[in-house]
């Protein structure tokens, strides 16, 4: 019996009111904050790595207290693998992992909440030793892509209604979005004050959420196992899908050409 139901199926974004509050402008400025830091720590430890006995340890606990198998709905999470916790009565792990192509969707990774601590991983721990697994070993190219499936829910809601209210509902879709991108931003008056972002504010901001952890720290603690070294841009491929772009190590530029073109 699985221990808790499965995260609900992705989708598209719900339709949002575009009435925006202070309290929501003031949570988005916190994100591109908290996606800046994010972002220079990535800069400033992209190579500093777990010791080998570190790496090492996580790994017996992820064959110790964790259990891998197929998606039970392989028609709403096609391929998919699901990482369960043993013992605990949350927590899961629903990824499709494609090491051929460099490629990770991720339909739902919610950790456990009643594991001791000395036994949980992190989700980018859980996400890095199901895609060697599926690997076999190191995986032949560089990770190139992690594809959320549902961003509408949890903070980057807040990113998506702060998008529609500033550029136009679903404006950004099929966007590429990075850092230090020179178009000007965008100002207009909500809520009774001043709200201006920029696409590389945009940026940011969705590297501040939630969706955005795991691959923040699969860069910084397994970059050397998966040749990247950075998050290059993101693109909201659908009104409720982000993808993530990582930068291949020196000498995997090739792989930049296998990136689908986004406007």
């Amino acid at each position: 019996m699985r221990p808790n139901p499965p995260p609900p199926p992705p989708g598209p974004a719900p339709r949002l009111n575009l009435d925006l509050s202070a309290d929501e402008i003031g949570r988005f400025a916190g994100l591109v904050a908290k996606g800046k830091e994010r972002y220079a720590g990535i800069l400033e430890n992209a190579l500093v790595m777990p010791a080998d006995a570190d790496r090492a340890e996580r790994e017996e606990k992820f064959n110790k207290y964790y259990k891998t198998m197929a998606a039970e709905d392989q028609e709403t999470y096609p391929g998919a693998i699901d990482t369960l916790y043993v013992g605990a009565d949350s927590g899961h792990a629903i990824n499709s992992l494609s090491p051929q192509e460099g490629a990770i969707i991720a339909y739902g990774n919610v950790n456990p909440k009643d594991m001791p601590p000395d036994q949980i991983l992190s989700s980018s721990d859980v996400i890095y030793f199901q895609y060697l697994a599926a690997a076999g070993g190191k995986p032949p190219v560089p990770l190139l892509t992690i594809q959320r499936t549902n961003v509408a829910s949890g903070t980057g809601s807040n990113v998506l209604r702060c998008i529609d209210a500033l550029f136009g509902k679903n404006a950004l879709v099929g966007k590429r979005l990075e850092p230090g991108d020179p178009t000007p931003g965008v100002t207009k008056d909500v809520s009774g004050q001043k709200f201006a972002a920029s696409l590389a504010d945009v940026f940011y901001a969705w590297l501040g959420t939630e969706n955005a952890t795991s691959a923040c720290w699969l860069v910084r603690e397994h970059g050397d196992q998966l040749s990247i070294t950075g998050i290059s841009h993101v693109v909201q491929v659908a009104p409720g899908k982000l993808t993530i772009y990582f930068t291949p190590a020196t000498g995997h530029d090739m792989w930049r050409k296998e990136q689908p073109k986004t406007k």
